[in-house]
Formats: structure tokens, C-alpha cells, sequence
């Protein structure tokens, strides 16, 4: 029994991962994976904050991501469930009861238990909140926790056996149990739902849909509901619904009108559509899934789908305009090229052309029809042999045979019965019974593959298409392609062809350098148009003058024919001297080329090429199959020549590194080959979904290993003014590309280059002043965003504020008020006098310098700041003698003062 479940599980997974619509791709996955440290991979939860933020419920805590960095807060244990009230504020249930997330004094992300008070608050695995409430429950117990006064009430339930789920539906609470089936919390007690049509549901999940009436409903038993207008209908799957079943239904998020996604045990993610009943799309191990087994789902602002697994985190994006088509099986090789061509797709490789085959698996049935044929006098050996192998259980009639033998009998007695009307009835002609066999087909499912082009096993560089026919061109030489088919026109490697609908020929560059056309209207004649002659040829255009372009190594020249001869050509010499690839196109009346040493034009009149100015430094480029050259420059992709969509094309930008480009006919699908072998599509009728909802704000501030809070007016003093500003705009699809600008109002006027790592600004030092910090972000499509200006001060250190200078002020006048005093007191203080004025006098002095140095000096040499001194010096020298007249006013200090007071008579009265 195992191996036949396991054998059945395995053929849904073949069968019904592409029961979709015709090759539309695999949706965008983004993985993530948690950097190593405290957390790993086993995730109960997901929930986003008002900001953005990803929490995940994790076994050893809670995980913090913000679509560029992780953080994890530490828990007493395992955190199984999550949810977010109105404030933003978080809360938790797990294994040690339930709390709440919040900052300490540090501004650190910690745990609060909010259920310590309570006992048999454990093992808590299912939380959510309703109407300022925090419900919690566990196997035998329900909480609910008041948010507003921080008081818990419990439910005990006696008689409805273990509490299996907590689910919320239209307004209110309920708890699924073992023995009672669905019940309300109404209050402190356990009621029947309030709507009759839920009542007997055994709820998985209930997901509430886009409009407020509308609601999704799994059930334990695998099978789906649509609730909406107070009617409960069941959900219908067209095919494959043995998948979800086989798979094992674990919860489900309807989040869009026509989209749904269901998480299951053993089959990844499956996205419904809910209202036609049908399959949209299957994301497991096969379509880029790392694992098949769903831990949890939870669904962003921007409609991305996130699935937890052993492997870490997964952002399906089923929104995006663009689809992943190297997922499919068959298909080998480095990418180079891709047509759509028709509605089938090419794809050519470094091993050879593929193309994309619809395959139908149908189910044989093998059906007896039973025919009544007339019987011949004389039947042949034949027929009586096709009698004989009439099914033995209709000639021996099985078990009931005795009925249709007595019924037999009475058909007889009936048909003698009616001998006596023989005149009036005509005896039908006597028939036999044969069996003829056919075998129906019946649909079973329909997937896609990659299935190789016949004589096409090297390098395919390109694929165009002239009406319904395609043409290849490649190592294996130029072929004509027909389904799965193609048609050698040459064998010679080919470097580069080109298909002139007006000249109805095809000009061909050979990797022997040699220059082959041929009539693609006569059974691919070739037409010897240039002999003999050889040249390194690139690239091959046509202008609007019918002129036929050479792109050569050294070279540009054109021809012009008639009845496939040259009638005039011209040449024009390029430096070229490390073999740049030169492309050229058309615009109007002049003729562009462009390699890695610029952008030209040509001068017919000079006979020369001329180089163009161009604002933005082009990077990359790139021709395609229609005769449009790419270019990116400012990271963005654009035609050189400028086209009527270009303002669309803004989602190429999104691509890193991309090695190809081509469009369909209609210009409405582009195709893109990227470095990492990738293959997308990306449709420019599809509803663009890749705006950033998310706002930029001011993370926190850093000082060495302090964080502060953001806060409307900061102050730091200048000493540790060392300042660390972190700045996050939560951005998740990975393709936006998200750059930073910065400005510092009150140190310079100018905004800095945008730069990815300026979401971090480090000032390692600022003098004192008042500053406010400009920050803006742009993604990859060029919108962009600007956080709250942020307001700080720089206070200078203690000796440099008002305050200080006032008490040193106070000081000196202190000195020279006592110097003065003591001066009165008569000749014996005369000393201490002038010592507390000279004193006052080299304060005052050093202080006007000290003042005078803050404000010139250089900060940049020694030398230049010595000579400042000395300059500052010779400036206060005036002052300095003026400050010391009126200080002192006397004469100058003589040492013989000193004697005269030593040789003194200490008590003149007793010489006398």
C-alpha cells in the first residue's frame, strides 16, 4: 500500500505540475536563506508588519528580515505562532506560554512574557487577535488575553475533547474541536456557530477573500468551500484535484480575485483559482522549489507568497509580468538564443536547438459495442468463428441466468402466440450478436518538454522568422526549421546571417570568412555575388535606401545590387585594433554604429566616421533578432533608436547581466537570456505588479555599540560624534535593485552618488552645529522615495559651550576684583598683588587664543596650524600690552623688591 501511494503521489507530480495554459512560464522564486548564527530552518510562522517587516516564528526565536538583513530576537523557547495588532506591536505563542515583542532601554528587540501569571499556559500553538483581544489556545485550554488592561480569562472545555485549531470567520472567533466539531468563543463560553452552513465543517483554514463576504474554507478531510452571499458551496477542482488530495491540504491564502494558494504536506504550493475551479499554477521540487514539504504561507503587501521549508524561505511572485521557461525538462546546454515563433518556442544552446512540444498523456480504454448482424442461410467458417468468440458470460448469462431463460420462454410463447396474425405481422429476418472492439482515449493530462531539433547538435547563435517560416544559424551551419524538423541551406559554421525581405535573399558570414547568399524564393540557390572574396564579417544590416551593410573587423562598407549584382558600393575605415564587435542600424537618413570605443555616425560627404557625444556611459550592448540594437547605460536598457515602446521597457532594467535579447513579431513579448542561464519572458500587456509599496525610514542610529531611537529632535555631543544612520525600505521580489542618495544639510549642499551601501551612513566625525540629514532611495524602474528629514545637533564639548565661557569669565573677574582688593590693602600685599594680576593676565591672553585657534584652524597640516599661532599671536600682542597697562599700573615688577622685604625689620618699634 505504501509503494501504490507513493507510486500515485509521484505520478501527480509528473502529471499535474503543467496541467496549465499553454507555455506561460513558471512563476519568479525568490529564495532566501537565514545567515548563519542562533536560528536555522525550521519555521512555524510568518507574519508583516505595518512597515514591511517579515517576523518568522522559529524554533529557537523569532527571525527579523527586512529584504537585506536578518535579525533574531532570543526567546525563553520554540515560537509557533505570530500576530500583529493595530499599534504594530507583536506578539508570540510557543512552547513556553505567549508575550509580546518589544524594545528595552538599548532600543533591542526582546520578549515579554505576558502569561506567567497564569498556570497550564504552555505549548501554545495557534494565536491570533480579534477586536483588542489575543486569543491562545493549546491543546486543552483557550486564553484570551486583553490588550488594553492585561487581563486573561480562560476556557476550559469539558466535554468537546482536544482543541484542534483556532480560525476566525466574518466576525468572530472560533475554536475547532475533537468531539464538538466547530464552536464560537462567545465570551467565556463555547456556542454553535452562528451560521447554519459552517456547522458541520471540520476547518483547516479560512481564508478571507478579496471581497468582505467572500471566504475560502479547507477542511481536515482535503476538500475545499467557497462561502459568499451567507451560501456554503463546494469548490469544484476541473483536474487536478487528485493532486491536492495526494499532497495533503495544510492551509490556504486567497488573496487575489482569480488567485489562491494552498500550502500542502508533500506537493509545495498550488495556486487556484477559486472561482473557475481550475489549477493555475503547481510551485514544487520540479518548478524551482527547494522542498516539497510547507512548514507555512503567508502573503506580503505586494502579493508575493512566502513558503517556509527545510531549505529556508521561498517569495513566489505570481504577479510579476515576467515568466521563467528553462524549468522545463529537456532542455541542455548554455543558453545563447530564443524565438518565439508561431506560438511554439525555440531555444538554441550551446548544444543545439530545442524547441517547447505540448505532450498530452491520454488513458487508453478498451470498449466492447455490441452490433446485431442479419444471418445467412449458410453461414461461413468465419462467422461462425466470430460467434464462438462472442464473451462467454453473455452466452451462458452468469448467475441470473434463469431469469433471462424464463424470460426467453415467455418471448417463445409469445411469438406463437402470435402465428394466428402472421398475415397481418412479418416474421423479422433472424440476426446474431458479434462484439466489435475500440479503444478510446481519454485526456488525462497535459504537460511540457523540451524536445531537440533534428540536425542541429552545436551552437545555434540565431533564429529569424520571415512570415511562417524560421530560419536558423549556427556552428552546424543555416537551417530552415519546420516543427521539429529543419533543413540544411549550408554546412558552414555561421558566424552571422541576415534576411533582406526586399532583395529576398539571405547574406551569410562564415566562420571561413566568406560571404555566402542565397535566394530564399528558389530552393535556397546560391547566388555568387562575392566570388573570392573573404572578410571578417560581424554583423549584416539593410538601411532605408536597400544598401546591404558589412560590419567587418577594420572595416564598414556597403553594396547595393540588382538583379543580384553589385551596382554600387562604398567603404569606410575604422580603427579597430582589440577587435571591439562593431553593430550598426539605420535611423532615418543616417547610419549609427556603436562598439566598446563609442558611438559613431557616418559622414557621407567626408567619406568618414564621426564620433558622437553621448551623456550616459553606454556599458553594454547588444543586437537582436529584429534589427534593434540594445544598450545599457545608467542601468537601464534601452533601444539605440529610440522605439515606440521604449518607455515600457523599463522592466529590462530589472535583469542583471543579460546576454540576450529578441522580441516576438508583435513587440509585445520580449525574451531574455541572462548570465546565470535563465530564460524569461516578459509580457508588456501584463499588469505591472513590481511597485515598492514599502516607505524608506530611519532605522536606528548608532554611536560605537549604542543604538538610539529615532526621535523628531537629537542631540550628540561632539566628541563622540561618530554617527551611524541605518535607513530601511523593505524590498523582497530581489529584482528592484534598490539604490541610495544621501545629503547633510549644514556640512555640504550636494547630494552623493546613488550607491546600494548608502542605506548605512557612517560620519565618522562632525563639528558643532545644527544638521539635518536628506535621505532618498530609487529602484531599478527609477522610482523613487524619500524618508522623513532627520534633525540633529551637534553640541561642542563642555569647554567650548556659553555656559563654560561665562564661568571662566567669571573667573578672571574674580582674580582681577581680588588683585585689586589686595592692592588697597597696602605695600605688604603689593607682591601677591601683582602675581594674581599677571596671572589674570596670561588667562585672559590664553583664553583670546585658545578662541582665536578654534576659529582658524586648518585641521589639515601641523605646519599650517603653527603658523596660524604665530600669526595669531603677533595679533593679540596689542591687546596683551593694553590688558597689562590697566591691570597692573605701576611699574614693572623688580627683583630688589624681593630683598628689600627679606632684609626689613619684622617689628620696627623694637630697634627704636
Amino acid at each position: 500500500m505504501k509503494r501504490l501511494f507513493l507510486y500515485k503521489l509521484l505520478t501527480c507530480l509528473l502529471f499535474f505540475t503543467t496541467l496549465l495554459k499553454a507555455q506561460d512560464g513558471d512563476f519568479f522564486l525568490t529564495h532566501y536563506t537565514p545567515g548563519e548564527g542562533s536560528a536555522d530552518n525550521v519555521n512555524f510562522d510568518i507574519v508583516q508588519n505595518h512597515r514591511g517587516i517579515i517576523y518568522i516564528a522559529n524554533r529557537r526565536g523569532i527571525l527579523t528580515f527586512d529584504g537585506r538583513d536578518w535579525d533574531f530576537t532570543k526567546t525563553p523557547s520554540a515560537i509557533f505562532s505570530l500576530a500583529i495588532d493595530d499599534d504594530n506591536t507583536l506578539f508570540a505563542g510557543g512552547r513556553s506560554g505567549f508575550g509580546k515583542i518589544s524594545r528595552d532601554s538599548r532600543f533591542n528587540l526582546k520578549y515579554i512574557s505576558l502569561s506567567d501569571t497564569e498556570h497550564d499556559v504552555s505549548d501554545i500553538f495557534n494565536i491570533l487577535i480579534h477586536d483588542k483581544k489575543l486569543y491562545a489556545i493549546n491543546r486543552n485550554h483557550i486564553f484570551i488575553y486583553n490588550i488594553n488592561n492585561g487581563s486573561i480569562s480562560k476556557i476550559t472545555p469539558r466535554y468537546s475533547g482536544e482543541i484542534l485549531n483556532l480560525v476566525r470567520f466574518v466576525n468572530d472567533v472560533y475554536v475547532v474541536t475533537a468531539n464538538s466539531g466547530l464552536q464560537l468563543i462567545e465570551g467565556t463560553k463555547l456556542m454553535s456557530p452562528r451560521h447554519e452552513a459552517i456547522r458541520d465543517l471540520d476547518p483547516l483554514f479560512i481564508s478571507k477573500g478579496p471581497k468582505d463576504s467572500s471566504y475560502l474554507i479547507g477542511t481536515n478531510n482535503n476538500e475545499l468551500y467557497l462561502f459568499a452571499e451567507n451560501k456554503l458551496s463546494p469548490l469544484t477542482i476541473n483536474s487536478g484535484r487528485e493532486y491536492i488530495t495526494e499532497s495533503g491540504l495544510q492551509n490556504g491564502i486567497w488573496f487575489s480575485d482569480t488567485l489562491a494558494a494552498l500550502s500542502t504536506l508533500k506537493g509545495g504550493v498550488v495556486f487556484i483559482n477559486p472561482l473557475q475551479g481550475k489549477i493555475e499554477e503547481i510551485i514544487n521540487y520540479q518548478t524551482g522549489l527547494p522542498d516539497n514539504e510547507i512548514f507555512a504561507i503567508a502573503i506580503d503587501r505586494n502579493f508575493g507568497v512566502w513558503a517556509a521549508h527545510s531549505a529556508g524561505l521561498t517569495r513566489i511572485s505570481p504577479t510579476f509580468p515576467f515568466r521563467n521557461f528553462n524549468r522545463y525538462p529537456g532542455l541542455e546546454g548554455k543558453m545563447l538564443s530564443a524565438k518565439n515563433h508561431q506560438g511554439k518556442l525555440y531555444v538554441g544552446t550551446s548544444l543545439g536547438a530545442y524547441y517547447l512540444e505540448e505532450v498530452r498523456d491520454y488513458n487508453e480504454i478498451v470498449k466492447y459495442i455490441r452490433i446485431e448482424q442479419p444471418v445467412k442461410n449458410e453461414p461461413s467458417a468465419q462467422e461462425e468463428q466470430v460467434e464462438e468468440a462472442e464473451p462467454e458470460k453473455e452466452r451462458g448469462g452468469g448467475i441470473f441466468a434463469f431469469l433471462k431463460r424464463g424470460k426467453r420462454k415467455e418471448d417463445k410463447k409469445n411469438d406463437v402466440s402470435d402465428v394466428g396474425n402472421a398475415e397481418q405481422v412479418e416474421n423479422p429476418a433472424p440476426t446474431r450478436t458479434v462484439y466489435k472492439t475500440e479503444i478510446e482515449r481519454e485526456l488525462q493530462s497535459i504537460k511540457y518538454t523540451y524536445k531537440k531539433v533534428e540536425g542541429i547538435d552545436s551552437k545555434t547563435f540565431q533564429f529569424v522568422s520571415v512570415g511562417s517560416r524560421l530560419f536558423c544559424g549556427g556552428l552546424d551551419g543555416l537551417f530552415e526549421i519546420n516543427g521539429g524538423s529543419s533543413r540544411a541551406i549550408t554546412r558552414l559554421p555561421v558566424r552571422y546571417f541576415y534576411i533582406s525581405k526586399n532583395q529576398k535573399k539571405i547574406f551569410v558570414s562564415t566562420y571561413t570568412d566568406e560571404l555566402k547568399v542565397f535566394d530564399y524564393t528558389r530552393e535556397f540557390k546560391e547566388i555568387d555575388i562575392f566570388g573570392d572574396y573573404k572578410d571578417y564579417v560581424q554583423y549584416i544590416f539593410e538601411d532605408e535606401q536597400q544598401r546591404i551593410w558589412f560590419c567587418s573587423i577594420n572595416d564598414l562598407y556597403w553594396v547595393k545590387l540588382r538583379d543580384s549584382e553589385i551596382v554600387e558600393m562604398d567603404e569606410y575605415q575604422m580603427e579597430n585594433p582589440y577587435y571591439y564587435e562593431t553593430y550598426g542600424i539605420s535611423r532615418n537618413d543616417s547610419i549609427l554604429f556603436i562598439n566598446e570605443s563609442g558611438l559613431y555616425a557616418i559622414d557621407e560627404e567626408a567619406k568618414k566616421l564621426v564620433a558622437l557625444k553621448n551623456k550616459a556611459i553606454i556599458d553594454r550592448y547588444l543586437p537582436d533578432n529584429n534589427g534593434r540594437i540594445w544598450i545599457h547605460a545608467d542601468q537601464r536598457w534601452a533601444t539605440l533608436v529610440p522605439h515606440e515602446i521604449s518607455s515600457k521597457l523599463d522592466l529590462l532594467s530589472l535583469f542583471k547581466n543579460i546576454n540576450y535579447i529578441s522580441s516576438d513579431d508583435n513587440d509585445q513579448d520580449y525574451w531574455v537570456i541572462t548570465d546565470s542561464n535563465d530564460l524569461y519572458r516578459l509580457s508588456l500587456t501584463a499588469t505591472n505588479m513590481l511597485s515598492n509599496s514599502y516607505a524608506l525610514y530611519l532605522k536606528d542610529i548608532r554611536i560605537q555599540s549604542e543604538v538610539i531611537p529615532p526621535a523628531p529632535k537629537l542631540r550628540f555631543e561632539q566628541q563622540n560624534s561618530n554617527l551611524i544612520f541605518e535607513f530601511v525600505q523593505p524590498e523582497y521580489s530581489g529584482v528592484l535593485d534598490i539604490q541610495y542618495q544621501y545629503k547633510l544639510d549644514g556640512l555640504n549642499d550636494t547630494w552623493s552618488e546613488w550607491s546600494s551601501s548608502y542605506n548605512v551612513i557612517n560620519f565618522p566625525y562632525l563639528p558643532e552645529g545644527e544638521y539635518t540629514l536628506l535621505v532618498k532611495s530609487k529602484n531599478a524602474l527609477g522610482k523613487i522615495s524619500e524618508a522623513s528629514p532627520v534633525v540633529f545637533e551637534v553640541i561642542p564639548p563642555y569647554w567650548k559651550r556659553p555656559w563654560f565661557y561665562a564661568l571662566e569669565f567669571s573667573s578672571l573677574a574674580l582674580l582681577l576684583f581680588i588683585s585689586v582688593k589686595l592692592k588697597k590693602l597696602g605695600y605688604k600685599y603689593r607682591l601677591l598683588s601683582r602675581l594674581l594680576a599677571l596671572l589674570t593676565l596670561i588667562i585672559i591672553i590664553e583664553f583670546i587664543q585658545t578662541l582665536a585657534e578654534g576659529n582658524f584652524s586648518t585641521m589639515s597640516s601641523p605646519v599650517l596650524d603653527f603658523i596660524v599661532q604665530v600669526l595669531v599671536a603677533f595679533i593679540i600682542l596689542p591687546v596683551e600690552g593694553t590688558i597689562r597697562k590697566y591691570i597692573l599700573k605701576e611699574k614693572e615688577v623688580d627683583l630688589r623688591d624681593f630683598i628689600r622685604i627679606r632684609e626689613k625689620p619684622i617689628n620696627p618699634k623694637i630697634n627704636e
